[in-house]
């Protein structure tokens, strides 16, 4: 979320110093994205097989893999989206919009997915 937060600063300040702040957010950032989200899931798998019984290690794996995929897809998106949005609209702040807009979604999800 404070990745968020601060590329929404820099979309409309432009200045130097908070491109910097969105460097550092960003790096956290991307060590959170590729952790967070298999912890979470597995977390949630082994709860759930340790309360119903069941073998969950064929289950786990495929929801796994769709985490995965989730992620791969998300990042794909917006980086083949940047370029076409910031040429069509002129604006370099556009795909920072989007991306604010985009991980505020993505947090939202996971809180709400945790939340079940």
């Amino acid at each position: 979320m404070a990745l968020s937060v601060s590329m929404v600063a820099l979309a409309l300040t432009a200045r130097m110093e908070v491109f910097f702040v969105v460097c550092v957010l960003a790096g956290f950032q991307r060590s959170n994205h590729f952790v967070i989200p298999f912890a979470v899931t597995n977390d949630i798998i082994q709860s759930q097989t340790s309360k119903s019984g069941q073998d969950g290690d064929k289950r786990l794996g495929t929801i796994m893999s769709a985490v995965c995929c989730m992620a791969s897809v998300s990042y794909s998106t917006l980086f083949a989206s940047a370029a076409p949005l910031e040429h069509v609209t002129g604006a370099v702040s556009t795909p920072l919009w989007m991306a604010a807009a985009l991980g505020c979604l993505t947090t939202t999800c996971f809180l709400l997915v945790r939340k079940i």
